[in-house]
């Protein structure tokens, strides 16, 4: 083998590892709800996750409590997503979670033919795309909420990890978002 080759070789520029674009924050133990400030989890959200400047004032007016040591039927939660506005436990105050709760929010406004769209081009997309495959091999709640499959978990999963970095086919479905 000639010099020249395995110069060419080493340098080559190495290809990237698949990995997701936003990996899971960690929960703060020490977090309370005076500690927290909700402006700057936010702004953290927008600039990572480039939310457009035109709907940002609509997140920032969206209704967000911090509820300390949040239950709901007898189980914790992180956060949880009603009609009206986001609980959100103090200690998992972060842009990943913010993020996946803001796309429960879109997804009540889809309408059934966009659920239904959505629904069947993600899960196409969960046999070919590598990101998708990569997502869910390591974040299980995507596959299962409560013991079958989620389409809704997954639309708020894929936008939370991936965030831009989501198969182009799926942007539609993140308006507000995206």
């Amino acid at each position: 083998m000639c010099w020249s080759k395995i110069v060419e070789f080493f340098r080559k520029p190495k290809k990237a590892a698949l990995d997701l674009l936003h990996p899971e924050e960690s929960m703060n133990p020490l977090a309370t709800a005076e500690s927290v400030d909700l402006n700057v989890v936010l702004d953290k959200w927008f600039s990572d996750w480039v939310v457009p400047e035109a709907d940002r004032a609509f997140w920032k007016s969206w209704p967000i409590f911090l509820v300390p040591g949040l239950t709901y039927n007898g189980s914790a939660y992180p956060a949880l997503t009603w009609p009206d506005r986001t609980d959100l436990d103090p200690r998992w105050a972060n842009p990943g979670v913010i993020a996946h709760e803001c796309c429960h929010v879109v997804w009540a406004r889809l309408d059934d033919t966009a659920r239904a769209a959505f629904s069947a081009e993600y899960q196409s997309l969960m046999l070919t795309n590598a990101l998708l495959q990569l997502m869910r091999s390591q974040k299980l709640y995507v596959q299962t909420q409560f013991g079958k499959n989620s389409d809704i978990e997954g639309h708020a999963e894929c936008y939370r990890y991936l965030g831009t970095q989501m198969p182009e086919s799926l942007l539609v479905y993140y308006k507000g978002l995206i």
